[in-house]
């Protein structure tokens, strides 16, 4: 299933996964076992707060330079592809009116209290769907991740007062617009998922 992103036959240590992959060392401040991974790369990462994880991001991208994959740059570059093709697709009248009804599904759900990593200043006007969708690309991913991903479909179809089959269509264009944030939010909880409590 994951063999194309390159993590299929990383099971031995966090560490080894995040040397292999190149990973940005903020995804590792994410774990309760942080401190613990700097003296024995072979400890338990323990749980992952994502919330946590989201704080060190911004904190990190002011002290030091990380283009590394998981860190906010990628994010940041990833939100940035997105804005682009919403960019060109609001230029056109049939496209522009699919973007509405998919910025309708980011705004039902952009309610929830979930944590997220931030988008770029100079995206956070202009780019309602934009601003919303890393919120939803990343709690849809760590369900499909953790085998939840009917109960995201029908939770979020009732949020919107949609059928589900309508919903997934909408959401289906934002997935089309930011393929590289369903990258980056797929390859952080696979590594989650592998290495969590390990």
């Amino acid at each position: 299933e994951f063999e194309s992103v390159g993590i299929a036959g990383i099971t031995q240590s966090l560490q080894d996964a995040v040397e292999a992959l190149d990973v940005s060392t903020t995804f590792l401040l994410g774990f309760e076992g942080a401190s613990a991974l700097q003296g024995d790369p072979k400890a338990s990462p323990g749980g992952f707060d994502f919330s946590k994880y989201c704080g060190f991001a911004r904190k990190i991208e002011q002290m030091a330079e990380d283009d590394k994959p998981l860190s906010i740059w990628h994010h940041d570059r990833a939100c940035e592809r997105m804005a682009d093709r919403v960019a060109i697709a609001s230029q056109d009248r049939f496209a522009s009116a699919r973007l509405d009804k998919a910025t309708t599904v980011v705004h039902h759900f952009a309610s929830q209290s979930t944590e997220t990593l931030d988008i770029p200043d100079d995206l956070s006007e202009g780019f309602p769907l934009v601003q919303g969708s890393p919120r939803l690309i990343a709690a849809l991913t760590r369900a499909w991740r953790n085998g939840d991903a009917e109960r995201f479909w029908d939770d979020l179809a009732s949020r919107v007062n949609l059928p589900v089959e309508k919903t997934r269509k909408r959401v289906g264009i934002i997935l089309r617009l930011a393929p590289e944030l369903l990258a980056f939010y797929l390859l952080l909880w696979v590594l989650v998922e592998r290495h969590e409590r390990v």
